[in-house]
């Protein structure tokens, strides 16, 4: 038997984005619902696709106020900012496919019931480590999206050491994978899934 709920996937200024929604609303309810999401997201105009800061902070929002309309089990996806709460199906965690932001490969999956996952890439002229993708996960999108880009900027090895300190401090953890080389995170990682890599360590 088919989960309850509905799904929609629109280009919004050239950004690739998905509402997944899993609660068991009648479709009278979780069309409007989907109808909003998307053209309040249009209303940002063209910085939804230019700046990662305000795509990220439009994701957040949105999840907050599906929350807030009854739609508790919920996805949304904009490129490579993920925000999920609730279940995909009862009990079960939503599967959230990593990306690298550059070439599109999956780097790894992250489970979770309630989470905020970004992902950032190094620049591409960053001979320090070309290739080199940071995700974070944490409560809030725009915290665990600005530490992504901080940390995709940074030397291989400060980029360690802060993602360490971060992930000390809590509530974020990070995974730094770059190509042909096994990936590191942060001890906390792992409860969202198997990273297959190093730990990183104080």
């Amino acid at each position: 038997m088919a989960f309850p709920g509905a799904a929609r996937a629109e280009q919004v200024s050239g950004v690739p984005v998905q509402v997944d929604i899993r609660t068991a609303l009648p479709p009278r309810e979780l069309d409007p619902v989907l109808d909003d999401a998307f053209t309040w997201l249009r209303d940002t105009g063209s910085a939804f696709g230019a700046k990662r800061e305000v795509r990220e902070e439009s994701v957040e929002r949105l999840s907050r106020a599906l929350l807030a309309a009854g739609a508790v089990d919920h996805q949304v996806r904009a490129g490579n900012a993920v925000r999920v709460r609730g279940s995909a199906t009862p009990g079960r965690r939503w599967r959230v496919e990593v990306r690298d932001p550059g070439t599109g490969r999956v780097r790894t999956a992250v489970y979770a019931h309630d989470l905020a996952i970004a992902t950032a890439s190094a620049a591409v002229n960053d001979t320090r480590a070309p290739g080199r993708s940071v995700t974070v996960v944490g409560p809030d999108l725009v915290m665990a999206g600005a530490y992504a880009s901080a940390i995709s900027a940074l030397g291989p090895t400060m980029a360690r050491r802060f993602a360490v300190r971060l992930a000390e401090a809590g509530p974020y953890e990070v995974l730094i994978a770059a190509p042909e080389r096994r990936p590191v995170s942060t001890p906390g990682f792992a409860a969202y899934g198997p990273v297959g890599g190093t730990l990183l360590a104080g």
